[in-house]
Parts: C-alpha cells; structure tokens; sequence
C-alpha cells in the first residue's frame, strides 16, 4: 500500500508487483503524470542437509541442501573465529550449485574439531536469513589412551581384560580395525580377541593380558591397530 495518495513524499509497500501512476502538479497548475513499476522479488531460500565429517588431512567437505526457493545465484559463508583460526576463508558471492552439495574448503592443517559457520543465498538483490552449520574435522586413526597406556593387575591372576586400553578413534568410516600383537610382553602373555569396525571411540572384545606365575614386577607389551591404510600403536606398561 501506500503510505498517502498526496504530498511530496509518498512511501509504496507492495506485497507484490504493482505498477504506480504519479501525478506532479508544479506551481503554475501544469498537470504531468508518469508511471512507476515496482517489482518485488521474492526473498530466496535454503535447507540445509547433514552437517559433514571430514578426516584430518582433508581439504574439502560437501555440505549438502535438501530445498531451495527463489531461485538462488549466488552464496555466501561467514565462518566463526575459532574456524578463521584453524585456516577457514569466509566465501562471498559464490555461484550457487546446481545440484546440491556446496563444496567447502577444509584447511589440511586444521586440528581436529568441531567449527561452525552460517550461510545465506541471495536472488535479485534479495538475501536469505542465515543458516547455521558445524564442519567436524576428525582425528586420524589413533588410541583414545594415547601412545603408552598403564596396567597394573595382581599377580597369578588370569584374563585381565584390556579392552578399555584398545579404545580407538578413526575419522575413515566404512573400515575394519584390526589388532594384533606388536611386542609380546617378556613376563607373560597377551590373549587376542576381536577387530571392530571404524568409528569414534570403539572398542574390540575379547583382549585381556595375563602375567606369568608368580611373576611380580614391571612388564610391557605393544598393540598396533591398523584399517587397512592407517596404522596407529599403543605400549601398555
């Protein structure tokens, strides 16, 4: 609507496009009249699919959408400090991707983590509200206990599980982990059990470390998990 149908200013609201016909009067009673079109775009939108995952070491990661409205043409990424920290660009008036995903770009070096951006599209001017979204960075194969890991069981005891020690994380999905026996314990024995399919924190079953009879003192021994193309090692002491 209009905010007056007089004066020297007039404000127009359409809701949708509306073409305005304009009568100037000047001080001599001269009568000229003009028409104005105004065309009211609609404001575009999207949704966003499943946040993605990436193993460190990645450089790119796709952000999928699941809709869009307005017919998009371009995009644009603010990201947060924590993720300009870790080496993420803000992305400004990108093509829009026709089919979904928008591609980002991941720094290789970027630490494991979990960083956040937002994104909007834009259409004729017009741009969509802000959609919040993370980029996890995974860690590579590793064992959540780190590189040396502690034991201490007593003696003549038999089957101490050391499943808990074996917990592994890997960013690769899909993979096998599989364990076996690096170093053997020179003051006892080590009994092997499953592997595990790839994930955070998983675990194998049937493991356990068993100290020679009537041994007392320190010993050690040493797990390699590998799933195929990665390979990562624990020493238990």
């Amino acid at each position: 609507g209009l905010s007056a149908t007089t004066g020297a200013t007039v404000t127009a609201n359409p809701t949708s496009n509306t073409t305005y016909v304009v009568t100037g009067t000047d001080a001599h009673t001269c009568i000229n009249t003009a028409n104005v079109a105004v065309t009211v775009n609609p404001v575009p939108t999207i949704t966003l699919g499943a946040n993605p995952s990436v193993v460190q070491g990645s450089t790119s990661a796709n952000l999928p959408y699941t809709a869009s409205s307005g017919s998009p043409a371009t995009y644009s990424i603010t990201y947060s400090s924590a993720a300009h920290t870790a080496g993420f660009a803000d992305v400004t008036g990108s093509v829009f991707p026709t089919p979904s995903p928008f591609v980002l770009v991941v720094p290789a070096a970027a630490p494991a983590a979990v960083y956040s951006g937002s994104l909007t599209v834009t259409a004729s001017s017009c741009t969509s509200t802000v959609s919040p979204f993370t980029v996890t960075v995974l860690a590579p194969l590793s064992f959540d206990g780190g590189a040396t890991q502690s034991l201490t069981v007593c003696e003549n005891t038999t089957g101490n599980t050391i499943n808990s020690l074996l917990t592994v994380s890997d960013g690769s999905t899909g993979l096998t982990e599989t364990y076996s026996v690096l170093t053997s314990p020179p003051n006892g024995s080590v009994i092997t059990g499953t592997s595990v399919a790839s994930g955070i924190s998983v675990s194998p079953t049937g493991w356990a470390y068993t100290p020679n009879p009537g041994y007392t003192g320190s010993d050690a021994f040493v797990i390699q998990v590998t799933n195929g193309s990665a390979t990562a090692s624990t020493t238990v002491n």
